[in-house]
């Protein structure tokens, strides 16, 4: 059984559904799918790490989910080390995007402006504590930038930028690509590692010298307590799944990068991140841990 902590429709449910296709020949048993949202995403993956750990539940996680997600609220599972990690698959980087006929040329032009009038512009967010508000908050405290945050359920903060609501905006990269190819849209930055292939001609925010917390990305995994062996039968099934040459069609049709780890070095890179990014929630004072414990039922 393969998890998908998300609503139907959308781009993960389109990567779930993809890669448990080009997963199955590779299997040795069936393989069904099952929605289960709520809590943004954290009921879905919750369950699947109550499971037995003997390799039938799955859950394809994102990583807010388990490296912030604890961060923010009381929750079943503490920190990525109560799961077993078996293969990232893909990542959906965020951009910040403005209008069209926006002054700005660039990153640098933005940001200055915005130093000059501090508060002044609008900054259109899908929601508080998601990767793209975290990754957003971090390049303005490391430029020295103050803005004024408009929160909009997400993706309608685009609809809010194109209407003149906000100045700019956040998004995964799969939601601005119409308007960016429409002519509406055009993306100043891309927090990435590298550029987006999308978007070729967008800087990663790294060219300018911001060495940020990055996300998001997607990836699978198993109960704690897996057997290893169980995890590496896994590792080589969804390995070949997303080098399938379906998979690699979906991925540019969908507007996600195929983004491949193992599991030790994906368990590594958890753990930082859990790290890193409950640094940034107590620098903003957004935890909400006073809270009771989420009803996961």
């Amino acid at each position: 059984m393969l998890t998908i902590p998300f609503a139907p429709g959308g781009v993960v449910d389109a990567m779930g559904r993809g890669l448990a296709e080009a997963a199955r020949p590779h299997l040795p048993g069936p393989l069904r799918l099952q929605f289960r949202p709520g809590g943004d995403g954290t009921v879905g993956i919750a369950e699947v790490l109550r499971a037995p750990p003997d390799g039938r539940t799955l859950g394809l996680a994102a990583v807010a989910i388990l490296a912030v997600q604890p961060h923010l609220r009381r929750l079943p599972y503490r920190s990525p080390a109560d799961c077993a990690p078996i293969i990232r698959v893909a990542s959906l980087p965020t951009v910040l995007v403005v209008r069209h006929d926006a002054l700005w040329s660039s990153l640098p032009a933005l940001l200055e402006d915005a130093r000059k009038r501090p508060g002044s512009l609008r900054l259109g967010l899908p929601g508080i504590g998601r990767i793209s508000h975290l990754n957003v908050a971090q390049l303005l405290h490391m430029a020295g930038v103050r803005v004024t945050e408009v929160v909009f359920e997400g993706p309608k903060q685009l609809d809010g930028l194109l209407q003149g609501q906000v100045d700019l905006a956040v998004a995964n990269q799969n939601a601005v690509l119409r308007g960016v190819r429409s002519g509406h849209l055009r993306v100043l930055a891309v927090f990435h590692t590298t550029r987006s292939p999308l978007f070729p001609e967008a800087p990663s925010v790294r060219e300018f010298g911001y060495d940020l917390t990055l996300g998001p990305y997607h990836f699978l995994v198993a109960p704690r307590g897996t057997p290893r062996e169980i995890i590496g039968t896994l590792h080589d099934a969804f390995h070949a799944a997303i080098t399938a040459p379906s998979f690699v069609a979906l991925a540019a049709e969908q507007g996600f990068t195929i983004d491949y780890q193992g599991p030790e070095e994906l368990a590594v890179d958890l753990a930082a991140l859990f790290e890193q990014y409950g640094r940034l929630v107590r620098m903003l004072g957004i935890s909400d841990l006073a809270g009771t414990r989420m009803d996961t039922a």
